[in-house]
């Protein structure tokens, strides 16, 4: 059904020279929102699923987190926060690209929104002899040593950040260590309230 209704409201938006502003700017609005439901809905099943399947194939790390940077832009500049990269122009990898990206567009994402103030977002990347490794760190609300230790709860939201009403279900999180551990690899937050977070990625280095 959700898949119809916005089939339906971009069908209505090609015609949108042909019908008064305020019946466009709603039309917008639904299609924003139903576009927000899809990705509710695709996090529900994600977690409902539980443990994550990979499919691993020769990739470049650093392609993911430049496509990823491209992606969170436009909220960034919103956010007025600053987008910093940080690694190797090629980082290869054996690993399932789909699946990581949708890793670090969850950190990157949560970054972004975690910094309403703005601020600074830094992405990092690097590889050993045996690992490669990403790191998305961020000068936002931060979070307590007590938030830490239930980040990767289902459905857990920091006091700070209902206070300041962001948006969120607390799934994202969950997903992304489900697929960091699918690859064999760790998930790690440092942080400190009202100073910000980092989120480290570690997984094997199979080629």
């Amino acid at each position: 059904p959700l898949t119809s209704i916005m089939g339906y409201l971009d069908l209505a938006l090609e015609e949108e020279d042909k019908m008064p502003a305020y019946v466009a700017t709603s039309l917008r609005v639904a299609q924003r929102n139903s576009e927000k439901l899809l990705e509710l809905v695709s996090d529900l099943l994600s977690a409902a699923a539980g443990p994550s399947s990979i499919e691993r194939a020769p990739a470049d790390l650093a392609e993911l987190l430049r496509s990823a940077l491209t992606s969170a832009a436009p909220q960034a500049e919103i956010s007025k926060v600053q987008l910093v990269a940080d690694f190797p122009w090629s980082l290869p990898a054996v690993l399932d690209p789909q699946r990581v990206g949708q890793v670090i567009d969850n950190l990157l994402s949560n970054a972004v929104k975690y910094s309403p103030d703005g601020g600074r977002v830094t992405v990092r990347a690097w590889s050993t002899a045996d690992t490669i490794a990403f790191e998305v760190s961020d000068t936002g609300i931060g979070m307590t040593k007590a938030e830490q230790a239930e980040v990767f709860t289902k459905f857990f939201r920091s006091g700070t950040s209902r206070k300041a009403a962001i948006p969120g279900v607390g799934l994202g999180l969950v997903i992304s260590k489900n697929i960091v551990d699918a690859h064999g690899g760790t998930i790690t937050p440092s942080s400190e309230a009202g100073k910000g977070t980092v989120f480290r990625v570690r997984l094997p280095k199979l080629a």
